[in-house]
């Protein structure tokens, strides 16, 4: 099966790193829960431009650096590497991340289970852009794994299921019958097991 993965969020503990970052630099108090939607900058009212030279401030501390993987992950990559996926990383980061991406990678994923990464559509991007789903037709994506319920939904139409991992900014949207929550890596892993197509 081709396996498409998002990384902030579902490989890596992205929005704890991210609001002790921002709160030490804001002398605020931002908690996870209090993140009830994708876009971070609506937190502080800020605007999107304010966000985005937060989140590449980010990226170059050591907050960034330091970010640890996500609860299952790393056994969840190797599981599903060891039952012969073909596992695809696909972020919205800046392609400028792709450094900090391939070395947190290394860190914490050194036996690299994943075939490649592919950055999509972002504002910051002088290339022509691709959306996420965009790369989930081009790599012909089963199933996706995703944070975002606004890249699950535009993706559910691509894929043939989009497993959306349970985080408090997902929570109020309905979804369509091919996208199934996950509370846990664990639970994404069974998932993946049980509609896996059959030859």
């Amino acid at each position: 099966m081709r396996i498409g993965i998002d990384i902030d969020n579902v490989l890596c503990d992205f929005t704890r790193s991210f609001l002790a970052y921002t709160n030490e630099k804001m002398g605020a108090s931002f908690r996870y829960d209090d993140v009830t939607q994708y876009e971070l900058w609506a937190l502080w009212d800020g605007t999107l431009e304010e966000g985005v030279a937060l989140v590449k401030d980010f990226f170059a501390s050591e907050h960034a650096r330091k970010m640890p993987a996500l609860d299952g992950a790393q056994q969840a990559g190797k599981k599903m590497h060891t039952l012969g996926h073909d596992l695809s990383l696909i972020t919205s980061r800046f392609a400028e991340h792709r450094p900090i991406t391939n070395q947190w990678l290394a860190k914490h994923f050194p036996d690299n289970p994943f075939a490649k990464i592919h950055f999509s559509d972002n504002i910051n991007s002088r290339q022509e852009k691709k959306s996420k789903a965009d790369i989930c037709h081009k790599l012909s994506i089963d199933t996706l794994i995703e944070d975002s319920a606004h890249y699950a939904l535009e993706c559910a139409p691509i894929c043939r299921q989009v497993i959306l991992l349970d985080h408090p900014w997902n929570r109020n949207h309905s979804l369509p019958a091919n996208v199934k929550r996950a509370r846990s890596w664990s639970e994404a892993v069974e998932m993946i097991q049980k509609n896996q197509p059959t030859i």
